[in-house]
């Protein structure tokens, strides 16, 4: 679906990476300006994820992740909206 509508946008400066995020940060270089995390829920808090995003965040980026619960942001992330729909919390953080 994402794919879907980057075509129909013709975003052609977008790109979405379906991959492991810690393996795909770990090769590649760039840094960005939205992410969008959304970790399997058994696995907990994605803490390790956003501790690796936070040196390929481009300036005043913004990471948008979801949780089955509250999460607090790693020191030195501040949290910009946090709220519920159903079972899912959604939080919109950035560094700084």
């Amino acid at each position: 679906a994402l794919q879907e509508s980057v075509r129909l946008l013709g975003a052609n400066q977008v790109s979405v990476v379906h991959a492991d995020a810690l393996e795909f940060l770990s090769r590649d270089g760039a840094a960005y300006d939205v992410v969008f995390v959304d970790p399997p829920f058994a696995d907990g808090p994605p803490v390790a994820v956003m501790e690796a995003l936070s040196q390929r965040l481009a300036a005043g980026a913004r990471v948008y992740v979801e949780s089955d619960r509250k999460i607090e942001p790693p020191r030195g992330w501040t949290t910009l909206r946090h709220d519920r729909a159903g079972m899912v919390h959604f939080h919109l953080l950035q560094v700084g």
